[in-house]
């Protein structure tokens, strides 16, 4: 059976069901380096999302449906290329989906804030925190893993977590390994998500 026939089977109360990734990085290029290049090839590869964040850094915001989407194959083909001039290179990885799905995930909530139509919480769901944005106004929710060690989750405040938390950087890499890591961490989540 294939994805597709899978996903035309789930209702819509489903947490899996309209499920997006996005995943966010943050690129450091060596000096010297000529970044209009790798923005080009990357614009000619399809990929949007590209913002010039300084003279050597760029960030890359992609979203797909599917794990191992062509989109991300497309990305880590153009970083392949210039993985010589990449000084360091940071990710972020959010689960989107609505908020009918948010509320059927095994979370277990540890700390919630609201603030209008919306609620920021911070949550365990399996052996992994998660922080989650929900606005039901708008019927849409964010889930982000938290990566970064935490001490006392209990006492943290989920409108004020610091972002170093979600984010993983990586100074030397294998460009095939990362894109091995970051589709394990995908499925991981995903099938967190699905329990």
């Amino acid at each position: 059976m294939s994805s597709t026939e899978e996903m035309k089977k789930l209702s819509p109360s489903d947490p899996i069901a309209g499920l997006r990734y996005r995943v966010s990085f943050t690129i450091v290029f060596k000096p010297g380096i000529i970044i209009s290049r790798v923005v080009k090839e990357l614009m000619e590869n399809n990929i949007k999302g590209i913002d010039l964040l300084g003279e050597n850094t760029i960030s890359v915001t992609i979203t797909f449906k599917q794990i191992g989407d062509n989109v991300l194959k497309r990305l880590f083909n153009v970083l392949e290329e210039h993985m010589n001039g990449i000084q360091i290179l940071c990710y972020e990885l959010r689960l989107l989906t609505t908020t009918k799905s948010i509320d059927n995930i095994p979370l277990r909530i540890v700390k919630l804030v609201r603030l209008g139509d919306s609620t920021v919480s911070l949550a365990k769901l399996g052996d992994k925190y998660v922080w989650i944005y929900v606005n039901r106004k708008k019927d849409k929710a964010v889930l982000k893993f938290i990566e970064g060690r935490l001490t006392s989750i209990e006492y943290m405040d989920p409108t004020t977590i610091p972002q170093s938390l979600f984010i993983t950087c990586r100074e030397r890499m294998d460009p095939k390994e990362l894109f091995n890591e970051i589709i394990d961490r995908l499925k991981r989540y995903h099938l967190a998500i699905a329990r």
